[in-house]
């Protein structure tokens, strides 16, 4: 936790902190978290709050009081708090857990429903979009097996694209395109083909304009940075191309951000690739 603390308060002072999004913190380590950053003296330094995004345990319920705690302690609103948590994520094991769930916190988070890739997938996405909720798709793990195929992963982008529900990445999105890579830090760690989260974002943008599954599912494919080209204004995939209106308008509503285990990986491959 304190090596994490520090990282991202590092982040938030450096070039590239208009590319870090929330401290993403599990319930069950969030005294954890409050104690390391009093001993720190952190939140506090810089003169912005933190924002945190909440994992959940077994209750939201239970979840939500500790939350609600923690915000007395730091604040009741954002311009007067050193940390504010103002997202939960919760993972989803049926229907009926979407409108419990978005009863209790609605009003106070941005909430985001991890959505097993199933045959399921489908009604999970239209309750959360009929509740307000968002989605939440895990792109990968420790293991070959935890990295869904692209037709799945396609197949998940269009249905919240089709129900306009906004959605985030975890996990294996350390990389800018689809390539192999070792699965984990470890020496001994096997590899695999990950995901790219650049074919993420063209692949979502493409399908929020409207394009097919066959086009999402070739854009997840792509291997070749060669394949894409960015200008002021917009991109190009192959033969095809989206303008920076469109791609503002699909970052507003349908992919909002992607989570990560290191930010220091994905910003040196993007300026490797001269594209930051």
């Amino acid at each position: 936790m304190a090596e994490s603390v520090h990282n991202y308060a590092a982040y938030r002072d450096g070039e590239l902190s208009w590319a870090l999004g929330r401290f993403i913190v599990p319930i069950s380590r969030l005294d954890e978290f409050e104690a390391c950053t009093a001993e720190l003296q952190l939140p506090r330094r810089g003169g912005r709050n933190w924002r945190l995004s909440v994992l959940g345990g077994a209750d939201p319920k239970i979840d939500l009081e500790q939350i609600i705690d923690f915000s007395r302690r730091h604040g009741k609103s954002a311009d007067a708090a050193d940390a504010v948590i103002d997202a939960f994520e919760w993972k989803l094991r049926s229907v009926a857990e979407i409108e419990s769930s978005m009863s209790i916190c609605s009003d106070r988070l941005e909430t985001y429903f991890e959505i097993p890739l199933s045959d399921d997938s489908r009604a999970l996405i239209a309750e959360v979009a009929r509740t307000g909720g968002r989605a939440k798709v895990r792109t990968g793990g420790v293991t070959r097996e935890m990295f869904p195929s692209p037709a799945q992963l396609a197949g998940f982008i269009l249905l919240c694209a089709e129900a306009r529900v906004p959605f985030k990445a975890t996990a294996g999105l350390h990389h800018p395109l689809r390539s192999i890579h070792p699965l984990t830090y470890e020496p001994s760690s096997p590899s695999g083909v990950m995901h790219g989260f650049l074919n993420v974002l063209i692949a979502s943008a493409f399908a929020f304009a409207g394009a097919d599954v066959k086009v999402i599912e070739a854009i997840l494919r792509e291997e070749s940075i060669g394949a894409f080209s960015f200008d002021d204004g917009g991109i190009r995939w192959r033969d095809q191309r989206l303008t920076g209106q469109q791609l503002i308008k699909m970052r507003e509503q349908l992919f909002v951000s992607f989570g990560a285990c290191s930010f220091q990986e994905p910003t040196s491959e993007m300026k490797a690739l001269k594209l930051i």
